[in-house]
């Protein structure tokens, strides 16, 4: 009979020590933001500046057949993308969003791309201006500073269209001294993350992957986001069922989302929401 699969013969792990040997905190944001997006999730990694948010964004695109950067648009300049994004299934990344002009931008552009990623389409009918972007089906990663995160976290649009339909992934480790070289990626899918088999078992170690989980998402949301990205987790290791050393290994590269637990604070109902940043 072959033996289970260990923790650390996981091929996802692997490739996490790789980038820490050579890149040292990257390891989890970077296989964080590559299984969010092969899952097709829409992601955000928050970190300050110099923390290697663009090496990580750069480290991403080899890894998927079409990658598009959107820098700065509102719903409606979507239009000019509509043939583009229709039928799109590789990566859309947003590299810095401190340099989009204005907060109402910045909040028009990332609850679209979080529309897109949930509903797989967007439209906009103004009576003289029209259209449609229809089966998009793919990941999103978008580069975040933490004072922009502070105040998109204020707006309505946070409860409404963004808190529930997003994986934030936090990352506030600023290397002494930085290495310039890309950061390599030595995980990709060995196997279609459709065709993994994937059944709920209430075992330990799904039972943590959800604790952690509910930090963010609501438990039907929870459920949604899990399955797909347990399923990447076992491609990675070309095992074409989801076992509990994925469920493992997903809760080891996703802990950074834990840390909202702690800086974001509520109150009310659906209001006097706060992100602290000291």
């Amino acid at each position: 009979m072959k033996a289970e699969r260990t923790f650390e013969e996981h091929e996802a792990i692997k490739a996490v020590r790789a980038i820490e040997r050579t890149h040292l905190g990257l390891g989890r944001p970077t296989l964080g933001c590559a299984i969010a997006g092969w899952a097709k999730r829409c992601t955000y990694l928050i970190a300050p500046a110099g923390c290697g948010k663009s090496a990580i964004l750069e480290a991403l695109q080899p890894h998927f057949e079409e990658t598009i950067e959107i820098v700065s648009m509102t719903r409606a300049g979507m239009g000019a993308k509509a043939d583009q994004l229709s039928g799109f299934r590789g990566l859309v990344w947003v590299d810095d969003l401190g340099a989009v002009e204005s907060a109402y931008i910045r909040q028009s552009l990332l609850v679209s791309l979080s529309e897109l990623t949930y509903r797989h389409g967007i439209s906009k009918d103004s009576g003289i201006f029209h259209f449609a972007i229809d089966s998009f089906n793919a990941g999103v990663v978008a580069a975040i500073q933490p004072t922009i995160l502070k105040g998109l976290i204020r707006t309505n649009e946070w409860e409404a269209n963004l808190s529930d339909k997003t994986l934030r992934l936090y990352h506030v480790i600023r290397p002494i001294t930085p290495n310039a070289e890309p950061i390599k990626l030595l995980a990709a899918p060995q196997v279609d993350p459709r065709r993994v088999k994937y059944e709920e078992v209430l075992c330990p170690a799904y039972t943590g992957l959800m604790d952690m989980a509910v930090t963010q998402w609501g438990r039907t949301r929870v459920k949604l986001h899990l399955e797909e990205m347990l399923k990447v987790t076992a491609s990675l290791d070309g095992s074409k069922v989801v076992r509990s050393v994925d469920m493992s290994v997903l809760a080891h590269i996703l802990r950074p989302m834990m840390l909202e637990r702690h800086c974001l604070h509520r109150g009310g109902f659906e209001e006097k929401r706060s992100l602290n940043t000291e």
